[in-house]
């Protein structure tokens, strides 16, 4: 793990609105996949459910625990992740209830990482008022996780109001929800755990990512 981000996730659990309060950490899945993404996709999310109230790392759940994708919103995510990687890589994305999917969002998720908004307490419903409030708190922290992490594409799950008002500031609108800095792309779609079809999430990221021209070399120039 890196050093100087374990250090700030120490600091941000540390802060007194976070005391005694079950903390979860996040950051990249998989180190050893993130180097070798093409994209190195970021999610950036409201906040990790703890039904113990014990805290834990989304990171290891993830990773070593599920061993890829579990439960509809991370298939999603993996799925979305996926449709990214293959459209970046000129190949044409596919969503179909099979093994190669499966695999290939398993592949992508891993190769991911995550950040939410609030990182503390989190609950299985979001209050956007609530995860706006520790967003604006945290948010010299989270931007400076986001500088280690370093992604080249950032999904934000129904997070970019916050995001933008909070974290964010120098992006570019070039499309109705796609949004450009001088080194990331920025995808505002819905929270992948939404109610809708998978297919429907899935398809409709495609086809912003594709109508928006950020494809192929475009998507991370």
């Amino acid at each position: 793990m890196d050093i100087m981000h374990e250090n700030l996730l120490g600091a941000i659990s540390d802060k007194a609105h976070h005391d005694k309060r079950s903390f979860i950490k996040d950051g990249i899945i998989d180190e050893k996949k993130w180097i070798a993404s093409p994209l190195r996709i970021l999610f950036i999310l409201k906040e990790a459910y703890d039904k113990d109230g014990d805290g834990y790392d989304l990171r290891h759940t993830i990773r070593e625990e599920w061993r890829g994708p579990k439960h509809k919103m991370w298939r999603l995510a993996g799925s979305l992740a996926s449709a990214l990687t293959q459209i970046s890589c000129g190949f044409n994305p596919y969503f179909e209830d099979d093994n190669t999917a499966e695999v290939a969002a398993k592949e992508a998720l891993l190769s991911s990482a995550i950040v939410n908004l609030k990182k503390s307490n989190g609950k299985s419903s979001s209050r956007l008022d609530d995860v706006k409030h520790f967003a604006e708190i945290d948010a010299d922290e989270i931007s400076k996780q986001i500088t280690i992490i370093n992604p080249k594409v950032i999904i934000c799950g129904n997070t970019w109001s916050i995001v933008e008002e909070f974290i964010i500031k120098d992006a570019t609108r070039i499309h109705e929800m796609v949004w450009k800095t001088e080194s990331k792309i920025i995808f505002d779609i819905w929270h992948p755990a939404n109610r809708y079809p998978n297919q429907l999430n899935y398809w409709a990221l495609v086809g912003v990512a594709l109508n928006s021209g950020v494809i192929g070399s475009n998507l991370t120039s």
